[in-house]
Formats: C-alpha cells, structure tokens, sequence
C-alpha cells in the first residue's frame, strides 16, 4: 500500500469530518485508515500548494509529499499527539524540501535556516489574488512591493495572510523562536509593503480583504 492509493478517496461524509485536529490525530494513531483518508485528502492539496511556491519541480513536490504521507502512516504509532495538523505537516514538509534542495546542491542541511535558505515565494498575479480590476500598473506595483521584502518576510506574509495561520503555527512552521518572533516579522513585513505603497495606497485595496486591512490600518 502506498500513499498515492488514497488520493481519490471521498471522505466529506465522514463523522470524522466534525472532529478537533487532536481528536482526529488520536485516532489517526490507533489505526483508522478512514483518520489518514481524511487528513489526506485535506492536505494533500494544500500542501502542493504551498510547496509549489519554494520548488518549481512539481514531480520533486510530489515525491516528497508521498514520502510524507507513507511514512505518518508507517510509524503513526509511535508518533505524539497534534493539536495543529496542518502546521504540523508543513512543518515536515518544509524541512524534507529543504533537505532534498540543499542535498541537491551538495550543501548541508541546517535546521536554524538563515534568510538566504533556498525557500522563497514566488509573489503572482494569481498567489495574490490581486482583484480583476486593478489596473496593469497598480499590479506591477504590487507585484513591485511584494519583491522588496526578504525571503522570510514573503514567506510569513503567505502564512499569515493566504494561509491563515496564527502565530504559533508560523512559530512551528518556520522555526522561530516564539509567538513574539513571528509577530515581529509579520509587523516589519507589513511596515515595508506600507513603506513602498504609500504614495500607492490606492494599489492596496485590490489585495485580499484582511491583508489590505492591515496595510491600512497599523
């Protein structure tokens, strides 16, 4: 059996579907196939999806997210208790990405990342859902704006703000020291993007509601 067999199961019927992340995970643990089904088919696509933004080599992204999922249910029963499965599984996966990336350019692989780590988001049209409506300028300034910021700093952005995670998630996820860490990062992040659209602000109201929110208020 492996991972890939699982990719077309339909689990939106399941009990299971109403259980907390813990709950899910526990029983994940025990045994029940229908528990890794379900966390599957829910992240599977949305771990693509973030793991696509750091490495353009969509059958690498594969190959490690399969690994990923084989080897939860190989040794689900010696795994501790998740109260944050999606933070939990990015985690993973953004540490297998940058051991195979860096094993790839026969570097080390560091556990404390620096912020020249190969990890970087690639900013689109289409990642920030910048509205139909703007006009080719207004997006070239986004797109302009978004490319001013570091490699960790993109990268919080698109936790916090198109993958909705709180700071504790980022805290995992990125591997910072603390909630204060991660806040400081998003805070600066935001103080640079608003540093460059200020003479812009009207560019800004075409970004996503609560990320446009933030640009505008703090």
């Amino acid at each position: 059996m492996t991972a890939s067999n699982y990719s077309t199961i339909r689990c939106d019927a399941s009990p299971l579907t109403q259980f907390t992340d813990r709950e899910l995970w526990n029983v994940f643990r025990a045994g029940e196939r229908e528990a890794f089904d379900l966390i599957y088919t829910r992240y599977f696509p949305l771990l693509f999806g973030y793991s696509t933004q750091f490495c353009r080599d969509k059958a690498l992204v594969k190959d490690v997210i399969q690994d990923l999922f084989v080897g939860l249910w190989n040794k689900r029963e010696t795994m501790g208790e998740v109260t944050a499965i999606k933070a939990y599984l990015y985690t993973i996966l953004r540490n297998s990405l940058v051991k195979e990336l860096t094993h790839k350019k026969n570097a080390l692989f560091q556990w404390d990342i620096p912020d020249n780590y190969s990890f970087e988001v690639i900013f689109s049209h289409e990642l920030l859902m910048i509205d139909s409506q703007s006009t080719q300028q207004q997006t070239k300034e986004l797109l302009k704006a978004f490319g001013k910021l570091s490699k960790r700093q993109k990268e919080v952005i698109y936790l916090r703000f198109y993958e909705n995670m709180d700071y504790k998630s980022i805290v995992e996820v990125m591997s910072l020291q603390n909630t204060k860490s991660a806040r400081s990062l998003v805070y600066k992040a935001l103080e640079e993007l608003r540093r460059y659209l200020k003479d812009k602000s009207t560019a800004i109201f075409f970004l996503p509601p609560i990320l446009c929110f933030f640009l505008a208020t703090q």
